[in-house]
């Protein structure tokens, strides 16, 4: 009998080392580029933020940036279209805003937006707190009046359109955050946490809401996303390429998967203060993982933060903050949105993300 016990355990500890062994793994494979919360807190807390060696290395040897310096990446363009009392009651006075979500889209994605608005944006509050969806464009390519005319009806119907007036291409995505940053600065200072994610995602605020109201989550100097390290694209032609003479440095700073990224109002509004003494990079989530580290502050990963898509499954979808959707039709993300509706009243006990 005693021989028999001693192959049964030696049997489950084998079983459970070989298990822990394959997370171990896929844990590497998966979110080692993408964001496990184990691995990722391994490779930021690796940087010494004090350390003036790595701050050299990873800003690639500039000059050393301060924000008492004359601007070198000044934002001088105007609002096109705004929203200035948003943020604010109707007398005046500031709105209590718990997340203000800043949805990065283009003209034509007229679809997008209104299956935003109708579903995963649609809420305004949550047990009180107040949630304020809005969508960030810029200028449209020449001739594209007839889509500058449905932005326009769009922003007087619902009043959630912010544009700038800079050129709508990949290439300037970083203009486009760094407005989303500065028109946090100038008209919802206030806001506890701010959001940017893109119209191609689903987010879930009833989730991101419970995350956010946790007692151990920070009020001040906080950042959750994916947290992605790499380093530069050096392969002329490729669409990320970076050369040395625009960053010599070996690594990026650990940066946010641009996809959806969560930070504290004051992360915000200073994001947009640095990013005036920051050297432009047209890569926006490298870029602002610069300013991040220019501000000293690293990106605390969450493995319910996802840039790719996740199929529907009712427990998973009651914890997950973020899916992409990049291909789906429209019709998907509605059917996804009725499913979870749908659910709502189910109790998950456990699961197995």
């Amino acid at each position: 009998m005693n021989v028999r016990k001693k192959v049964v355990y030696r049997t489950l500890f084998y079983l459970c080392t070989a298990y822990l062994i394959c997370r171990i793994i896929a844990s590497y494979l998966i979110w080692g580029r993408y964001g496990s919360d184990f691995l990722s807190q391994i490779v930021i807390f690796s940087q010494d933020p004090n350390s003036s060696k790595d701050r050299q290395i990873l800003l690639g040897n500039q000059a050393d940036i301060s924000q008492s310096s004359p601007a070198i990446n000044p934002h001088p363009y105007k609002f096109l279209i705004n929203e200035p009392n948003k943020c604010q009651n109707e007398d005046g006075s500031s709105k209590l805003v718990f997340l203000l979500v800043l949805v990065a889209t283009i003209h034509k994605n007229v679809g997008h937006r209104k299956t935003i608005r109708e579903t995963w944006g649609s809420p305004g509050e949550i047990n009180g707190n107040n949630i304020i969806t809005l969508f960030l464009l810029a200028k449209p390519s020449k001739g594209n009046t007839e889509y500058q005319r449905i932005v326009e009806e769009e922003s007087a119907s619902y009043h959630d359109i912010i544009m700038s007036g800079f050129q709508d291409s990949y290439k300037n995505l970083t203009l486009k955050t760094i407005m989303g940053m500065k028109w946090v600065s100038q008209f919802c200072p206030h806001a506890n946490y701010v959001m940017k994610t893109d119209d191609d995602m689903i987010v879930i605020y009833e989730n991101l809401f419970r995350y956010l109201s946790s007692t151990s989550i920070p009020r001040n100097n906080f950042v959750s996303c994916i947290v992605i390290r790499a380093k530069p694209n050096r392969i002329v032609g490729h669409r990320w390429h970076v050369p040395k003479s625009i960053y010599p440095g070996e690594w990026y700073p650990p940066f946010c998967s641009g996809a959806g990224y969560v930070m504290s109002g004051d992360v915000a509004r200073n994001m947009y203060t640095i990013s005036l003494h920051t050297p432009f990079l047209y890569l926006e989530d490298v870029y602002m993982g610069l300013c991040l580290f220019q501000l000293g502050v690293y990106p605390s990963a969450h493995r319910q933060f996802h840039n790719y898509r996740v199929e529907y499954s009712t427990c998973g979808y009651k914890k997950l903050f973020t899916t992409h959707y990049s291909i789906a039709k429209n019709s998907v993300r509605y059917n996804v949105w009725s499913q979870m509706e749908r659910d709502k009243q189910i109790h998950c006990y456990f699961n197995f993300w």
